[in-house]
């Protein structure tokens, strides 16, 4: 049975110099972190830039991803979308090819309210058997699901979990109301540390594209080696910062490219990193021994 905990990198979705997919890149990077011992993978979500491919590609990554994992490693779909039937087309259909769980966004334009957003995850809940998490991101959305629609929505036993890119106050709050009942995780790494430390399942990031072992690492030594877990964190801190310079995911893609692993261009109207700030990440980069 799936169970949403420990290192889940959010894939970034590799690209050819024509801004078409590259599947053989992406079977490449599945690769890496089965090696590197992540506990799961996404794909198609923020920042495999779910917003910027059609339906058809959506489908294409999923099915390539669990065609090529072959139970080697479980695979979440990013199946979220601003439209409940599209949401649940795409979950339908990942649960066909064979997905563990799928990530789902709240939708966010136009804000739907609390009851919209009730609405829509029982839709989906109602609609596949598959384990839901809930993908909650105030800031990027301009919505936040509330407490009372989570205990709403909790009468629902596939919705599983909630991803919370969120301060860690907020994330702590979750964990306080509903550690019991759903897996709860980070969606920021700067805030990973603190979050296991206070009960989160794990962390779903964007630095796991090229650091899964320091943050297996970091996951496993949490708990019961804090100092050393604290000094690999603030070792890291400067990557996390960096990470973030610019729109996601046009630094994570960029370091990768850096690294020689496969990531290609950002589709617009994402933009190329600026020359200054490509110094700043490889010397980042360079200080921690990834390039």
């Amino acid at each position: 049975m799936f169970e949403l905990k420990g290192v889940i990198p959010a894939l970034v979705t590799p690209m050819t110099k024509d801004y078409k997919l590259d599947l053989k890149g992406l079977c490449e990077l599945i690769d890496f972190q089965i090696k590197s011992g992540s506990d799961s993978i996404i794909v198609g979500g923020s920042t495999g830039e779910y917003n910027l491919l059609t339906e058809d590609e959506r489908r294409e990554i999923i099915r390539v991803a669990v065609e090529y994992a072959a139970g080697r490693i479980p695979v979440i779909a990013g199946t979220g979308s601003n439209s409940t039937d599209a949401t649940i087309r795409l979950s339908k259909y990942a649960e066909e090819v064979g997905a563990d769980a799928v990530l789902v966004i709240n939708p966010y334009y136009p804000n739907p309210g609390q009851n919209g957003l009730y609405e829509h995850f029982k839709e989906l809940a109602k609609s596949v058997n598959i384990p839901i998490i809930i993908y909650n991101w105030p800031a990027g959305t301009n919505i936040d699901i509330s407490i009372e629609t989570l205990e709403k929505l909790s009468e629902f036993d596939n919705i599983i979990g909630i991803k919370d890119t969120a301060p860690l106050e907020h994330t702590m709050l979750l964990i306080a109301h509903f550690g019991k009942r759903y897996a709860i995780t980070t969606g920021l790494e700067i805030f990973f540390l603190s979050a296991i430390q206070l009960g989160a399942t794990g962390g779903i990031g964007v630095a796991q594209n090229i650091i899964p072992r320091q943050m297996v690492e970091l996951y496993k030594m949490a708990m019961i080696e804090p100092e050393a877990a604290k000094e690999l964190h603030y070792r890291l801190l400067p990557l996390y910062e960096v990470l973030f310079i610019e729109p996601n995911p046009v630094p994570i893609k960029t370091a990768l490219n850096i690294m020689g692993m496969p990531a290609g261009p950002c589709r617009p109207p994402l933009q190329p990193m600026r020359q200054e700030n490509i110094e700043k990440l490889k010397t980042v980069l360079k200080e921690l021994g990834l390039c």
